[in-house]
């Protein structure tokens, strides 16, 4: 929900709770509508806190968004896996910006 902070926390509470049934690596991607620089990114952190990572959260001239000019869409793996690195293609494909993510388990070379 882009426009009630109360309405995402839900949602990633919601979240949490299927993906703590998991027992596989995990890649989530997507608008998550939260800009990192906001609540330092409250909503992202419910993730983080279960262990999931992310790159890049120094969102300085990171736009996934140009209509706010803001990062506004995530990529975050699971521990057993990595992200070596982020790339924010400047084409939109939709109102937003699309991210390649380089993904890697933690066991393997580049």
């Amino acid at each position: 929900d882009y426009s009630r902070s109360a309405v995402r926390e839900r949602q990633v509470r919601e979240l949490v709770s299927f993906l703590e049934q998991r027992k596989r690596p995990t890649i989530i991607t997507g608008d998550f509508n939260v800009d990192w620089s906001r609540n330092k990114g409250k909503v992202l952190r419910q993730l983080l806190d279960k262990g999931y990572q992310t790159i890049n959260t120094n969102v300085e001239n990171q736009i996934t968004f140009p209509g706010h000019q803001t990062k506004l869409d995530w990529t975050l793996v699971s521990p057993e896996l990595t992200i070596k690195r982020e790339q924010i293609l400047d084409e939109k494909v939709s109102d937003h910006f699309a991210i390649v993510s380089t993904i890697t388990k933690k066991d393997q070379n580049p």
